[in-house]
């Protein structure tokens, strides 16, 4: 043990030892520095400074209701140190117990109303936490007590600092984020609006702005306005592409892909690439695999299909890219319990890879995995273990061979690419609308 907590504890135990009446605050002091020594030294030990601060705390709310733990009443003065402190230990404790990942909105609340005494219900300090509580409370998704906080917020910052400083902005974004969520597409997209105005006239940084015409593209895509959505969208691409340095980023790949989908669901694709394209096969794969992510199979399956036949005509039909996409199709049609068609789907893609790469390569292993999968649920057990058994020998002989694995994934099938895009009717709007909804809860959930 340290020196330090030593001498603290032992402290601790002797203000303890003395008169009720003189040892409660002395004590309550020395358990907010061992609390305080713990905290700092580091996340290994916020287990036992939690357990310090819930003591601490505790301790300063039952020093304010006895008076001391003499029966007397604190004075005006005395009242606002102790709540001084106990704003103080809230904040601490509030910071230790969200880092462990725990719910902290007992101790945001508590912290607000002590705020409020010490500082004045109008202050900075409760500008800052009904700010900081609010998003907290956004991620929360308790969106109406989100939406009076920032909105409380909102107001005290513009009183302070002025309806146009780029503080503002970042509020009202947090502020569009809550009411996008409710699905108040107008008043969040005039938050999204206010805020991009604030940041495009202050030059705040590119990061900022890429935020706020991110944001507003999303109502715009929400409200099915698909034509503003992708004006948006093309500048955001391009500024974050210049941010990020190019488009291997994972942010600047979603917002490529949202805009892909409004192309798509404007009929645009097809004009730009036609049909039998790469651009579209990989808009196509996007899409299915939003549905697949929301277990909506029959929407899914059709587009799979079409993902496979472009692909025949685009790479070729014995190419790995084909083999890619029969797999994903055979993984769907497994998913829906249709055994024997997912069978012929991997047979097919097994071949294609053996042709390709020969027999002992990863994915041919890859492959047999999945057959053996589907094979045990198809209740054939010893098919199942012979494609295991192989799987076993020729991974062997891969990692013996080059002693790491190879990633032998080709393009086409649910790989994102650069800006794609799409073509008529209702069905293909609805499945647009379906993509463009996973980019939204990609790009703004955070």
């Amino acid at each position: 043990m340290h020196p330090d907590e030593l001498n603290l504890r032992q402290a601790i135990n002797a203000a303890a030892a003395r008169s009720r009446e003189d040892r409660g605050r002395e004590a309550l002091h020395l358990r907010g520095r061992l609390a305080r020594f713990l905290r700092d030294a580091g996340p290994e030990r916020y287990t036992e400074a939690e357990a310090e601060y819930d003591g601490w705390t505790k301790g300063l709310h039952a020093y304010g209701k006895t008076g001391g733990g003499g029966g007397r009443q604190l004075s005006p003065e005395d009242k606002k140190l102790l709540d001084q402190e106990l704003a103080e230990c809230v904040s601490e404790y509030m910071d230790i117990r969200e880092h462990q990942g725990e719910d902290v909105e007992d101790l945001m609340w508590e912290l607000l109303s002590v705020s409020k005494r010490v500082y004045g219900p109008n202050s900075k300090e409760v500008a800052d936490h009904s700010d900081r509580f609010g998003r907290y409370l956004s991620k929360k998704q308790s969106y109406g007590q989100a939406e009076q906080l920032l909105k409380k917020a909102l107001v005290m910052k513009e009183r302070s600092l002025g309806r146009d400083h780029p503080e503002i902005a970042g509020i009202l974004r947090a502020i569009g984020r809550v009411l996008f969520e409710v699905n108040a597409l107008k008043d969040a997209g005039d938050a999204f609006d206010k805020a991009l105005t604030i940041d495009t006239r202050h030059e705040e940084t590119p990061a900022d702005i890429i935020e706020d015409m991110r944001s507003l593209g999303m109502v715009y895509c929400r409200q099915g306005h698909y034509d503003k959505g992708e004006s948006m969208y093309r500048k955001v691409v391009d500024m974050d592409k210049k941010l990020k340095g190019g488009e291997e980023d994972p942010s600047v790949i979603t917002e490529m892909n949202v805009l892909a989908v409004l192309l798509y669901a404007q009929g645009k694709m097809d004009q730009e690439h036609g049909r039998v394209h790469s651009e579209t096969v990989a808009c196509l794969s996007w899409i299915a695999e939003t549905h697949e992510k929301q277990e909506h199979y029959q929407d899914a399956e059709p587009i799979l299909i079409e993902v496979v036949e472009l692909n025949r005509q685009i790479l070729g039909d014995g190419k790995p890219g084909v083999a890619d996409s029969l797999t994903d199709l055979g993984e769907l049609r497994r998913a829906q319990g249709n055994l024997a068609a997912a069978e012929g789907n991997h047979l097919e893609a097994l071949q294609i890879r053996m042709d390709a790469y020969g027999e002992n390569h990863e994915s041919v292993a890859q492959s047999m995995q999945l057959l053996s999968l589907l094979l045990q649920s198809a209740g054939r057990e010893d098919e199942a273990r012979e494609y295991g058994r192989k799987v076993v020998s020729i991974t062997e002989i891969v990692h013996n061979s080059d002693g790491r694995p190879s990633n032998t994934r080709s393009p086409g099938a649910h790989a994102g690419s650069a800006e794609e895009h799409v073509t008529g009717g209702q069905a293909r709007r609805n499945h647009a609308k379906v993509a463009v909804e996973k980019s939204l809860t990609c790009l703004i959930g955070r």
